[in-house]
């Protein structure tokens, strides 16, 4: 870089800290490149400009394959180990590693999806990230189509593939992966390598093949450098029924646009779109029952589940309120952050399961008091005893945070 940033290859990540590339996007004739002149953008789908689902993430390490050899671009591929954390969430995931049969014969002549931000018809590079279907060919049409390339190019390592006429990954999409969808995940199988160029440019030539490196064939390697929990195994798919779980949440809230005004009067600004929501007491009884909030307090919604009856989250209070407010309770609508919570917690796999000998509820209250049991409205877990609670203008503030 010199000063400023450029796009110059794609990459997918393997877990909260790596990213699978291209050793040749990370390597110069100087050598490897140093982690502090690359960055990564991820959950980025246009290069102009910036949304709320980017990150963008600083490199601390730099791995090339130990047998990469730029003149022969054999074993082309290569680690990024990140600063920090990548936060997952449903527009940032990573993909599975290829730990089925590794034998080519089963890809050939399926298709593959790449995505990237390299060139366009116009040989320029795409501000929109896109993606094109590719079929996998076999080697010997690979090495006929071109053998001054791909006959002293390709190796077992590696396979070749080719879309529609005039449809190619090119200049800016090495290090992307190709994908395959099996059985509703999407595991990575190939890395955009290297494709015969256009006459005397060095530009790519979309009516020829292109060679990916095979990841299946890497995969002992990589494992060395990643969390191994990422590998997928027919063993490791949980039963879980996300789309039942999802029409639970369905009850109906105060309106927003009502909700909006009062907090107006209050000098507040509220913006509540999908992830906030407000919710008022049902009744006179309840409303007389009330305990003040404390931010971080459950909102709960009792549904009939399995044939009885269940307590289900569905958010979190923001503010901490006061029962005499004159404006509803917001809440962090816990729908939009499923994704988030079911991928963090994939891997709770306790060693000492006699922690679960104790009801989990003794954990949070300090007694079954705190959770009215008979309401079959909305409500909200308030445990006193964990914090002080000063009342102010109808609005709580306290002396330390709620402990979960």
């Amino acid at each position: 870089m010199t000063g400023k940033t450029d796009y110059a290859c794609g990459g997918s990540i393997l877990d909260e800290n790596t990213i699978l590339t291209a050793s040749h996007c990370v390597h110069t004739r100087r050598g490897v490149l140093p982690a502090a002149r690359v960055l990564v953008h991820v959950g980025q789908i246009n290069l102009k400009e910036a949304s709320e689902y980017t990150q963008t993430l600083g490199a601390r390490e730099i791995i090339l394959h130990p047998g990469f050899s730029r003149n022969s671009i054999i074993n082309d591929i290569a680690l990024i180990k990140l600063s920090s954390n990548i936060t997952m969430t449903k527009y940032v995931q990573p993909v599975c590693l290829w730990t089925m049969d590794s034998k080519k014969e089963l890809i050939v002549g399926k298709n593959g999806t790449i995505v990237g931000f390299g060139l366009n018809e116009q040989d320029v590079v795409s501000e929109r990230l896109k993606q094109a279907l590719i079929g996998v060919a076999d080697a010997l049409t690979c090495i006929a189509s071109d053998r001054s390339v791909f006959g002293t190019h390709l190796t077992s390592d590696m396979f070749c593939g080719k879309g529609q006429k005039g449809v190619s990954a090119c200049n800016g999409d090495s290090g992307g992966g190709m994908f395959f969808e099996v059985g509703g995940k999407w595991f990575v199988r190939g890395l955009v390598s290297f494709t015969p160029l256009r006459g005397n440019t060095t530009l790519c030539d979309p009516l020829k093949y292109t060679a990916y490196t095979d990841v299946a064939k890497h995969l002992e390697w990589i494992k060395q450098y990643i969390d191994q929990r990422v590998l997928s195994f027919e063993s490791d798919v949980l039963d879980i029924d996300y789309e039942e779980k999802l029409r639970l949440f369905n009850f109906q809230t105060c309106d927003s646009a009502e909700c909006m005004k009062l907090y107006a009067q209050e000098n507040i600004v509220l913006n509540l779109e999908n992830k906030r929501l407000c919710a008022e007491i049902a009744n006179n009884q309840d409303e007389q029952n009330c305990n003040a909030l404390i931010s971080g307090s459950p909102l709960q919604e009792l549904k009939m589940f399995g044939g009885k009856e269940q307590y289900f989250l569905r958010g979190f209070e923001l503010l901490g309120q006061a029962c005499n407010a004159r404006a509803p309770p917001i809440y962090n609508n816990i729908e939009a952050y499923i994704d988030w919570i079911l991928y963090n917690m994939r891997y709770n796999e306790p060693e000492d399961l006699d922690m679960f000998k104790t009801n989990p509820l003794e954990l949070v209250v300090t007694s079954n008091e705190d959770l009215d049991m008979r309401s079959k409205t909305l409500t909200a877990l308030n445990p006193t005893t964990c914090q002080r609670q000063l009342a102010q203008e109808g609005f709580l503030t306290s002396t330390k945070t709620v402990p979960w």
